[in-house]
């Protein structure tokens, strides 16, 4: 049981990481923007003039699509993003990064690692993902509720109780 709860877990982070970030960005212009001059996968894309002058949201759908395909717990990414886009700044996401190798383990292998040792997740474990979740959401709510006026999404964001 333990072993599905901490998968869980690791999956709704990454979930609330994707989700608010997706929502944030497409929904305020000038972090749109933000992103796209800083992303280095978006900043030198070229376009063909017939794309942007037939879809007028072109570049949104570009934009949004990359987002969607975006892996949200490939920590040294979504740093940068979080950082670079919202000016937020996770710190040491170790425990993060550690928790999704756990994850791939747990959802993969049924708790069995490459080496074939069985995944020990015991409830403390899992106490202590909650805690590191609540502390990163609540950190990363604060940031979002901190963004100056020209920065926040046109439709609110609904808050997360984790």
């Amino acid at each position: 049981m333990n072993i599905m709860m901490y998968a869980h877990i690791v999956a709704a982070i990454e979930g609330y990481l994707s989700a608010t970030f997706i929502h944030v960005v497409l929904n305020s212009k000038k972090l749109f923007n933000r992103l796209c001059i800083t992303d280095d996968n978006l900043k030198n894309l070229k376009f063909n003039m017939s794309d942007l002058i037939n879809n007028n949201k072109y570049i949104e759908d570009y934009v949004s699509n990359y987002l969607n395909n975006l892996i949200f717990h490939r920590t040294e990414k979504i740093n940068s993003l979080f950082l670079h886009v919202l000016g937020h700044n996770f710190g040491d996401l170790s425990w993060f990064g550690k928790a999704v190798s756990i994850r791939h383990d747990c959802v993969h292998r049924a708790g069995i690692t490459k080496e074939r040792d069985s995944v020990d997740i015991r409830n403390k474990d899992i106490q202590n993902l909650i805690n590191n979740a609540r502390t990163l959401i609540s950190n990363l709510e604060k940031t979002i509720s901190d963004l100056s006026a020209s920065e926040r999404p046109l439709y609110p964001i609904t808050t997360w109780d984790f």
